[in-house]
């Protein structure tokens, strides 16, 4: 995992996670649970053609710094492509 993915997941993650734990006590939810339920969003959205009501779990600056996260993962996979 790169620092930024590290960063990521607990600077913006974080705060969600803590919410969805305070909502769900003893769930015990990671940041990586929670952004697999993120992820969820996007493959239930995409295969129903509308919005998931997994959707509405997060803020719009979470999906905002989801949305860099893939792109950063791109670019490094981008740029190892490119040296190798």
């Amino acid at each position: 995992m790169s620092s930024f993915e590290k960063s990521y997941l607990s600077t913006f993650l974080a705060t969600a996670t803590a919410r969805f734990n305070t909502n769900a006590p003893g769930a015990g939810l990671t940041t990586t649970d929670v952004l697999n339920f993120m992820q969820i969003c996007g493959m239930e959205s995409q295969y129903t053609q509308k919005l998931s009501p997994w959707c509405r779990l997060f803020s719009r600056q979470e999906f905002i710094a989801g949305e860099v996260r893939l792109l950063s993962l791109f670019l490094t996979h981008q740029r190892a492509r490119a040296v190798s």
